[in-house]
């Protein structure tokens, strides 16, 4: 006999999951299933009877609890009000629809079970008239599964393909009918994932559903007459759902009176089973903690434990990682005026970066929060609609049929929570007018989901017009200029990390560290990229594969997030700056994309503007930038740029040379053997481009591009101190000129390879390859070219203690520069032979050359080219005397060395930002000797181990020596900070 529990009695029993059946041997079939009791029924005041039962969950180790309910009759209008009464009193998170269905011969086997990715309802339409006759024209309702079930599911499909069921009696084949039963009836269960197709109609026609899939939805596997309605009860109240099917005919004349049962059980054995091993529900901020006290319901809505009446979807996370700042920033907007004048605040970003979450997080902080928030901040109503039409999961991108796109949509949705559903039946200015009365009454938070979706451009003039109390927050992958905007972007590395490690610990995924940091990289932080990642290895998939789909430009993650959006700026100055700043390799201005997409300036700010509304585009926020604001494509983004340009070789090859043309606008101001004393600075906001397009510069290029371009990566490589790149860089670059027989680019690159190797103490390569650039110089005459690599020649001389060959290498250096009369060359031999004379000890000499090359550079420090590198090195040149007499163990006056740390700190402020880091590091030594001297052992610790850090990064192993040997004299105390530091 089934008890009566009244409502209140009800509600204060949690309930997890719902699952209606249609007729006794379906609700039997899942009583049985759950071991419920068939004569422990209760009643609702309505007179429906139900049963309550548990489930144990080896997903999220916890039971479930369970109700479990039967409509009685079939048809999708019985359906769909059980299914609203029992979401009404139950409130569960999750509602499941098992039963029996018909299949399609060949396709199915009767006992196999159909689980509903899809729910295809086919009866809606419109009747026309044509031709004078009336003619019936379908428009079916698609209805895609929620996302979050949908996770679940995708898994337990896998997992399902090997998975057997406890034996049960299938049904025995009568005489003369045993092949027909072999082929056509399962001898173990089989799940199927596919489309169940719903309507009013009894199948008793076995090729419907072969049009249906035929004609209206091509996975189509059963039809049923209930699923339609089921999910239009739980589409209206924001529960997720799934439908579960046992075929149990194929609308012919095979039959037999077991089959009915025999398809409920196999349905109730797999919907047993995805709730015991499949679902995981998440602790919603309304289901957490204890549940003795329930809350109040006021018609079809929840009211929270601290009244705050909401319609907000159920987050889809455990824990909300990260956004820590914005989602401060905008509860701040929120608050009532005069403490914000903002009533309308928008979230904007690229597809997947998490906006969406970022609102349903502000959203619950509302409502968790409605006790301690001060009164007049509170919200005592959160409205949400959303436009979203599409989600994106492991298995592909889903579709919502029902997505709030118009004005009218938004309308009904609010009515819908006013529990004024008759207004929609009014005329728009009265409709609208109660409205705005019932959100000016109380203080209420209005939330638009996806606004660039919506095509009716009454939406955005409607929300403009809400007045106070009442605020609007939007979401959109569109800047909207009437909102306050927050703009997201990727999730930083910890952030990432910390999403990684919930995400994988629930479902006992192994990542470790070096995947977390490659993933990272890969998705540029993208929460949603993070999450397809993760549901992809669940699926087995290794990450190295995973890795190379996020490099896919046409995966289902790129055109989720980008292909809409990007139809909208086809054709024109947005679309080519577009492709023009994928081509960056890191992040441009707007003078290098304007010269790359073919844009003026003016044009190029207007479109990357238009970039910026549109979310496509990120503006480089670390102010470090010498050649004006920076920008940079997201990750993703870059990657989509980039198949739409690999799909036509004319248009790559036409925006690649147009990038390199830029490059050397920025990175050559002179050419010759002295070029790299010419070196220009605003390359190195452009440096990291360079770098990275070498292969570009060799593949679009010419050999000049190539050559040129070359000498400013080794430019730019030796500011950062990146050494071996360098060397990689001038040896590609020595082996195409060799194939070219350009000797004077052979020349440039050995005479640059020698000048590295000497300052890593690798003299005879230095001195072999400083040799061969000397003949080539000399075979093709180049008078400048002859005179830098004998400076250089010279230098590797002295590094070997053999002055003499170095003072006559310098002698016929100085004689070029005279013939040249060229004063910059002359200066350059000058201050090599100031070095000789250091280490031969003769420091007046040395003196006298170094004084006279700074008076040189004094004198025309205005001209340009100049050698700016060589000028403020002086500096520190005429302070190694001081530290050489100290290194040889002569008196050294305190005045003299108070000005040798000043002459040394004021050329260290010049390379602390430009120049080569090996003469930083040397001054960082020289800097460390004299406060040593000063008797200021700490800082001459924090100088040495600086100078030591950049030595061996360079790979300088004479110094990397000689610093160890000063470190190992420090006194105890500094020795201790050295350890510190």
């Amino acid at each position: 006999m089934a008890r009566s529990s009244s409502d209140s009695d009800t509600k204060l029993r949690a309930t997890d999951i719902v699952v209606l059946t249609v007729i006794p041997s379906e609700l039997e079939a899942v009583l049985r299933a759950l071991s419920i009791d068939v004569g422990r029924s209760q009643k609702l005041k309505s007179g429906t009877v139900y049963w309550r039962g548990s489930v144990k969950s080896e997903r999220a180790k916890c039971a479930y609890h369970c109700v479990v309910g039967c409509v009685g009759r079939p048809g999708n209008g019985d359906a769909a009000e059980i299914a609203g009464e029992f979401i009404r009193d139950f409130r569960p998170r999750f509602v499941m629809l098992a039963g029996i269905a018909a299949g399609i011969r060949g396709r199915t086997k009767i006992g196999h079970v159909v689980v509903s990715t899809t729910v295809y309802a086919y009866e809606l339409g419109a009747v026309v008239r044509r031709g004078g006759k009336p003619l019936f024209t379908p428009r079916p309702n698609v209805s895609s599964l929620p996302h979050g079930i949908n996770q679940d599911l995708a898994p337990y499909l896998v997992r399902a393909r090997g998975m057997t069921f406890p034996a049960f009696a299938a049904p025995t084949p009568p005489e003369g009918k045993r092949s027909e039963y072999a082929a056509h009836v399962a001898d173990n269960v089989t799940v199927i994932e596919g489309a169940v197709a719903s309507g009013e109609k009894l199948l008793r026609d076995p090729e419907f559903l072969k049009e249906l899939r035929l004609h209206g939805h091509g996975r189509i596997e059963a039809g049923d007459m209930e699923a339609a309605g089921l999910v239009q009860a739980c589409t209206r109240f924001q529960v997720p759902w799934l439908v579960v099917r046992g075929i149990s005919d194929f609308g012919d004349e095979f039959k037999d009176d077991h089959f009915q049962p025999f398809a409920a059980t196999t349905s109730a054995l797999v919907a047993t089973d995805f709730l015991r091993q499949g679902l995981e529900l998440l602790p919603t901020p309304a289901t957490q903690g204890s549940r003795r006290k329930a809350p109040r319901v006021s018609g079809d809505r929840i009211i929270g434990l601290q009244s705050v009446r909401h319609n907000l979807p159920r987050p889809d996370y455990e824990t909300f990682v990260g956004r820590r700042a914005d989602l401060d920033d905008i509860v701040r907007r929120l608050a009532p005026y005069p403490k914000s004048q903002y009533s309308l605040i928008c979230i904007d970003g690229t597809g997947g970066v998490g906006k969406s979450a970022l609102a349903l997080r502000t959203a619950y902080h509302f409502v968790e929060n409605a006790r301690t928030i001060p009164k007049d901040e509170r919200f005592e109503q959160i409205i949400w609609t959303s436009a979203k039409v599409a989600y994106l999961t492991s298995s592909g991108i889903r579709y919502r049929p029902r997505a709030s796109r118009t004005m009218e949509d938004i309308l009904r949705s609010i009515c819908v929570f006013f529990d004024r559903e008759d207004l929609m039946s009014k005329d728009d200015q009265y409709r609208l007018e109660v409205i705005y009365q019932n959100l000016a009454k109380r203080r209420s938070l209005l939330i638009v989901d996806n606004l660039e979706t919506i095509l009716d451009e009454q939406v955005e003039a409607f929300v403009r017009e809400v007045i106070a109390p009442t605020k609007v927050l939007m979401t959109s992958r569109n800047r909207i200029d009437m909102a306050y905007p927050v703009r997201l972007q990727g999730l930083g590395l910890n952030d990432t990390k910390a999403l990684i490690l919930q995400h994988g610990q629930a479902r006992s995924l192994d990542i470790t560290e070096s995947e977390i940091s490659q993933l990272h990289r890969a998705t540029g932080g993208v929460p949603l990229a993070i999450y397809w990642s993760l549901g992809l290895r669940y699926l087995g998939k290794p990450f190295c594969e995973i890795l190379e789909v996020l490099k896919v430009p046409e995966s289902d993650l790129t055109r989720f997030c980008f292909e809409e959006i990007l139809k909208r700026i086809t054709d024109t100055p947005a679309y080519s700056a577009f492709i023009a700043l994928a081509c960056f390799p890191v992040d441009a201005n707007i003078k290098g994309i304007a010269a790359t997409a073919d844009l003026t300036e003016a044009q190029c700010e207007g479109a990357v503007g238009q970039l910026e509304v549109l979310s496509l585009v990120n503006r480089k926020l670390d102010g470090k930038e010498r050649g004006g604001r920076r920008f940079l494509l997201p990750t993703l983004a870059k990657v989509f740029a980039h198949g739409m340009l690999d799909k036509n070789a004319l248009t790559r090859s036409f925006y690649f040379k147009r990038l390199i043309s830029y490059l050397k606008s920025v990175g050559i101001r002179t050419q010759g053997a002295y070029y790299w004393r010419y070196g220009t600075y605003e390359l190195y906001d452009d440096g990291e481009n360079l770098r990275h397009m070498l292969p570009a510069i060799y593949a679009y290029g010419t050999a000049e591009d190539v050559f040129g371009l070359t000498n400013a990566v080794c430019d730019y490589l030796d500011y950062i101190g990146d050494w071996s790149s360098l060397i990689d860089a001038c040896n590609e670059a020595i082996g195409y000129a060799e194939s070219l027989s350009d000797s004077d680019a052979i020349a440039n690159f050995s005479s640059t390879l020698g000048w590295y190797f000497i300052h890593q103490h690798r003299l005879d390569e230095a001195m072999q390859n400083l040799r061969r650039a000397l003949d080539c110089y000399t075979t093709k005459p180049n008078s400048e070219g002859r005179c830098v690599v004998l400076h250089r020649i010279s230098a590797c001389h002295r590094k070997l203690n053999n002055y003499q060959a170095a003072s006559l290498c310098c002698a016929e250096a100085l004689e070029i520069a005279s013939e040249l009369k060229s004063g910059d060359l002359r200066a350059l031999v000058m201050l090599e032979l100031g070095k000789l004379e250091r280490d031969r000890k003769q420091w007046f000499a040395a003196k006298q050359f170094f004084s006279e090359v700074g008076a040189w550079y004094e004198a025309r420090a205005a001209q340009s080219p100049s050698d700016e590198v060589l000028s403020r090195s002086i500096w520190g040149h005429l302070a190694s005397l001081v530290v050489g007499r100290l290194d040889a163990g002569m008196a050294v006056e305190v005045a003299e060395l108070h000005e040798a740390r000043t002459l040394c700190l004021k050329s260290l402020e010049f390379f602390f930002t430009h120049g080569s880091k090996s003469y930083f590091a040397t001054l960082q030594f020289r800097l460390a000797k004299l406060n040593l001297a000063l008797a200021d052992p700490g800082r001459a610790a924090e100088y040495a181990t600086t100078a030591l850090q950049w030595f061996q990064q360079l790979g300088m192993s004479e110094d990397i020596e000689f610093i160890r040997q000063f470190l190992a004299v420090l006194p105890r105390n500094a020795a201790v900070l050295l350890n510190d530091v």
